[in-house]
């Protein structure tokens, strides 16, 4: 793998995107672009949004509970929701590689999740 550059945002419908751009001569090579993972919200507010490489070399990516006061849509204690979550992967993959320590990693929830009970982390 060379270099690449990590793009997150909210779509149209306000679903959260991540994208991988290979980056060749210091410019971006926009026909490399891969989506890393994309997320459906239920709500245009609290989509988080945050992505960030930790010193462990993974990927962490901030999902907000999916809007509205109060969880209404309960994702925010939910381990079978990406949603309220920090999520941690290896964006190596195909399309990513799940850490083998994240906490739900052998079961019990969804695997990319490395923190739970998120209501809105834009920033982490």
């Amino acid at each position: 793998s060379g270099t690449e550059l990590y793009l997150s945002y909210s779509d149209r419908n306000g679903d959260n995107v991540v994208e991988e751009f290979p980056v060749i001569d210091d410019a971006l090579d926009l026909d490399g672009r891969r989506t890393v993972l994309a997320v459906e919200q239920p709500a245009r507010n609290h989509n988080g949004g945050d992505i960030g490489f930790g010193p462990d070399g993974y990927l962490y990516i901030a999902l907000g509970d999916g809007g509205g006061a109060g969880d209404p849509f309960a994702t925010g204690q939910d381990p079978d929701s990406l949603l309220g979550s920090i999520l941690r992967i290896d964006p190596a993959g195909d399309p990513y590689v799940i850490p083998v320590d994240n906490p739900f990693a052998e079961g019990g929830g969804r695997p990319e999740i490395f923190a739970i009970g998120a209501r809105n982390p834009w920033r982490i």
